[in-house]
């Protein structure tokens, strides 16, 4: 049995699964030769786009009780192809095929189930019919299984399962399952850190053109871990992720033009970049945003812009973009939401920080719009990467010396971190990573990343 699919959209918890339509290959079941020319006919029509026709093809096989053509009737139904998209219709036909033991409807009657459309939603229901087609070998199901094992939907969670069926659907092929698998061995979840296999899923999934793998190796190229340490090379792996749609990539270029990190520093680049960022909603890119056109950075002062940012990044969540909003309007350096905007003060440009206000992992956004792209580095081939010598499993944290001048904050940072709190973890990892009144040390940033995301902190998990 050969199958295709159609994406369809479930909202909810369930964001995204797949329909899919199953192609019959003749002599895949038991019937008649002429049954079995009319069922293939039928399939062949749903290939060329007359569903009309395949519809009135396979009704009545259905109805004879044919597994494959119940499953492909509720295809029918559900895509509205055909006919008039019916969800009651597509679960009734769904679940007939599925009681015979078709794999493929067991699946789409899973996403039903999950989704509640054409029933009442049950994720324990949806969670049993997508395992059952799991374990009838079907891809699609295997990897939405691996998801569910994972985020806990149906099932408890579970991320020893969750690696073991992203395994199985990665040494398959789907680019997806690669990603993750890769993130889980860079990470440390479920399994020992192993940066090597973490790097060899990642190019995979790159290789099969999944977004997010180009930004998941790109911060692996940035910071040398697992490959030689190469900007230029992270930089490139990043412009293809941003192409792709992989948006949270704009927001670690504007940062290398920012902090001239193997490139020249180019406040205008940055700001094109943390600008793509901003659009898509992320809060810390609209805070820079807000910064950057308050103090003419890259851009020709606006104070009007600057304070639309500073309200676009408080509704995001970012906690200092209200403080600056009212430190601001309490020196009248720009209008209150109340107050007439129409002449805003000028202010004297302020002197470009060390990125002390820019954090590194930005929430991503469901809304996209257009790209406009600054020019990109050279082209890079994932497979291309060089890989070095594999550091230990559990990365040393080097003693922090009372003798060594660090802030306050930093100390108490530390001290937390150590006791295995996963904020001050991912906080320290920032501050390394930036240099933000330490020295910069990607090696040490990238373990309290590490330390964090093995705690299922998301914004550590790349």
């Amino acid at each position: 049995m050969m199958e295709g699919l159609q994406p369809i959209f479930l909202g909810g918890w369930l964001k995204t699964a797949k329909i899919t339509a199953i192609i019959l290959l003749l002599g895949a079941f038991s019937a008649s030769p002429l049954q079995a020319m009319t069922i293939k006919e039928a399939v062949a029509l749903i290939h060329k786009g007359e569903y009309t026709q395949a519809f009135t093809e396979l009704m009545p096989l259905a109805v004879q009780g044919d597994a494959v053509a119940q499953a492909n009737l509720g295809y029918l139904h559900h895509s509205g192809l055909g006919i008039k998209k019916d969800l009651a219709q597509a679960y009734l036909w769904y679940n007939k095929a599925a009681q015979q033991g078709n794999a493929a409807a067991m699946y789409n009657l899973g996403t039903l189930y999950a989704a509640g459309e054409g029933v009442q939603q049950n994720r324990k229901r949806a969670f049993e019919w997508v395992f059952a087609a799991a374990k009838k070998n079907h891809l699609p199901a295997q990897a939405l299984l691996a998801q569910w094992y994972e985020q806990g939907k149906g099932t408890r969670v579970d991320l020893v399962q969750a690696y073991q069926w992203y395994k199985k659907t990665a040494e398959a092929g789907n680019a997806k399952s690669q990603h993750q698998l890769g993130e889980y061995y860079a990470n440390g979840r479920a399994v020992p850190l192993d940066n090597a296999q973490a790097v060899s899923w990642l190019k995979k999934s790159a290789a099969n053109n999944h977004a997010p793998a180009f930004y998941s190796l790109g911060v692996m190229v940035e910071m040398g871990i697992g490959v030689v340490q190469d900007m230029r090379l992270a930089m490139s792996l990043y412009e293809k992720a941003l192409k792709k749609g992989e948006y949270k990539a704009a927001y670690k270029l504007a940062l290398i033009y920012a902090e001239g990190q193997g490139v020249v520093k180019d406040y205008k680049k940055a700001f094109e970049y943390f600008s793509i960022a901003a659009n898509q909603g992320m809060g810390e890119a609209q805070f820079t945003l807000a910064q950057y056109y308050e103090n003419a950075w890259g851009v020709e002062q606006d104070l009007k812009a600057s304070q639309l940012w500073y309200e676009k990044a408080a509704a995001s969540g970012v906690t200092r973009a209200k403080e600056q909003l009212a430190l601001l309007t309490s020196q009248q350096q720009i209008t209150s939401p109340h107050q007439d905007r129409s002449r805003p003060a000028k202010l004297t440009p302020k002197k470009i920080p060390s990125s002390e206000n820019i954090l590194e992992d930005p929430q991503d956004s469901d809304q996209k719009m257009p790209v406009q792209v600054p020019k990109k580095p050279a082209e890079v081939v994932a497979k291309d990467l060089p890989t070095v010598a594999i550091p230990p499993k559990e990365m040393p944290v080097p003693p922090v010396s009372k003798k060594i001048k660090m802030p306050e904050k930093v100390r108490q940072l530390l001290a937390k971190a150590q006791t295995g709190d996963l904020r001050s973890q991912f906080e320290l990892g920032n501050i390394f990573e930036l240099g933000q009144e330490v020295t910069k040390d990607f090696k040490l940033a990238f373990y309290w990343y590490q330390r964090a995301a093995q705690q299922g902190l998301p914004q550590a998990q790349f």
